[in-house]
């Protein structure tokens, strides 16, 4: 495309395009690609804390990560968004990451090795990073060392946590499509068309993904780290970059109060199940990475909910969060903060509660069972 038709297509037309366009590359490639896995016998299979039954593909993130970086290229004018071009060069070691990950399984600390050096190319090269935390902890701006720490940690812990909450049918995806139809959102309010054309894409590859994901029977294919590492990392991108624009909110058509937890709420049930899972393997003496079923999707799961459900949930859960912060984006910054980590904590810590409950005897219980089943 010469590099000057982006500028002739209007920006309305250009975010419909960017829907349509990855939608039907990712409908005709996620057939393809399953057919290769099964040639190939490229599956996931059950091993007993996993939470399907069958052997699956695993390569969906595949069509996601072609379809967009097809489309945005495309489209995006590089002059724009010349930021663009790094994320794309960092973009291409994680999705090798994720894809070796799928294939042949690396260790945990090959892979944060990579993440890390993806995340250079953002913060190094394309100056994409935290400037300001907005006065929280009464910290306003970062020094250059303070902002490099604090982005290449939140980001890692971005692409982290969409990668472990990836448990269920849906649910990893669905937390990334509603986060980006937040954003995407936010930024067309702004003006910002260069970003939602990205974003876009992203929507447009995802939807039509979770069809087959969810719902799909011949095609079934789940996002694997492939998926999920890369959308963690695009969505990592865009959440500083509208932390960042909020710095400057008298040039915002729709500038923001609380940026800092409107920012954590959009991508909360992720970030929060991660950190209380991560917090349980530290004190149990096991090292974070160590896997297990202590996630808020395999607590509902044993309450009897089935996949679409779980997702459906936790996808209600995360609307609320989001319009509840919103709505309340003029209170105190750290009264705020406590709201939402308090129904953080009653939202993760209810179902837990209730399948321990459920679980556990207590001693006259076992007594009791006990005289029984001896009569």
């Amino acid at each position: 495309m010469p590099p000057f038709l982006p500028y002739l297509i209007p920006d309305e037309i250009k975010i419909i395009v960017a829907l349509v366009l990855t939608g039907l590359l990712t409908l005709y490639t996620i057939p393809v690609i399953v057919r290769v896995a099964r040639k190939k016998k490229l599956y996931d299979m059950p091993n007993g804390r996993t939470t399907h039954t069958t052997p699956t593909p695993r390569l969906g993130g595949v069509a996601v990560f072609l379809s967009v970086l097809v489309t945005a290229m495309l489209l995006i004018n590089i002059l724009d968004f010349p930021q663009f071009q790094y994320a794309i060069a960092g973009s291409i070691i994680i999705f090798f990451i994720g894809l070796k990950d799928d294939v042949l399984c690396i260790s945990p600390w090959k892979k944060l090795f990579g993440q890390l050096v993806a995340t250079g190319f953002l913060v190094f090269f394309a100056d994409i990073r935290f400037t300001s935390i907005h006065g929280f902890f009464g910290i306003d701006q970062l020094s250059y060392l303070g902002s490099v720490l604090f982005s290449f940690f939140v980001i890692i812990v971005i692409i982290n946590a969409l990668n472990l909450i990836d448990g269920v049918d849906g649910l990893s995806g669905t937390m990334a499509l509603i986060a980006f139809l937040a954003l995407g959102f936010w930024f067309y309010m702004n003006g910002e068309m260069e970003f939602v054309v990205v974003i876009a894409s992203a929507i447009g590859a995802l939807s039509i993904f979770l069809l087959y994901n969810m719902w799909g029977k011949t095609n079934k294919m789940f996002l694997g780290d492939t998926g999920s590492l890369f959308l963690g990392y695009l969505l990592a991108i865009f959440v500083i970059l509208f932390c960042e624009m909020n710095t400057k909110p008298g040039e915002l058509i729709w500038p923001l109060n609380a940026v800092p937890v409107v920012a954590f709420v959009i991508l909360m049930i992720p970030l929060f199940d991660t950190a209380r899972v991560f917090l349980i393997r530290i004190l149990q003496g096991r090292s974070p990475f160590t896997p297990d079923m202590n996630h808020i999707h395999h607590y509902l799961l044993e309450l009897g909910f089935n996949h679409k459900q779980v997702t459906g949930i936790l996808a209600l859960a995360s609307l609320f969060l989001i319009l509840t912060t919103l709505l309340l984006q003029n209170l105190n910054l750290y009264l705020l903060t406590g709201i939402i980590v308090l129904i953080g904590m009653a939202m993760s810590s209810i179902p837990a509660f209730i399948v321990n409950k459920r679980n556990y005897s207590l001693p006259w219980q076992v007594y009791k069972a006990g005289k029984k089943n001896a009569a």
